[in-house]
């Protein structure tokens, strides 16, 4: 009888301990460029995002995208 306790007690503290770990998370922030293309063309764009925890299971963005400024060539162009 001791024999098959020791599992059933071992999984009971496995699952308590898994229950109680901390939920993970994206919080935090990105940021990137790309390039956004539509019918006409393209634009160069800088893109800045930050997540922050609303609730135990969901998340807010805020977010925000700029056209990258022109750089100048080392010609002076």
């Amino acid at each position: 009888m001791r024999c098959t306790m020791i599992p059933a007690v071992i999984a009971l503290v496995a699952s308590v301990a898994a229950a109680l770990a901390a939920p993970a998370t994206i919080e935090g922030s990105w940021r990137g460029s790309g390039i956004v293309t539509y019918g006409n063309g393209a634009d160069n764009v800088q893109c800045r995002v930050r997540y922050t925890r609303a609730t135990v299971k969901s998340f807010a963005v805020s977010s925000l995208c700029a056209p990258r400024a022109a750089t100048m060539s080392s010609q002076g162009e």
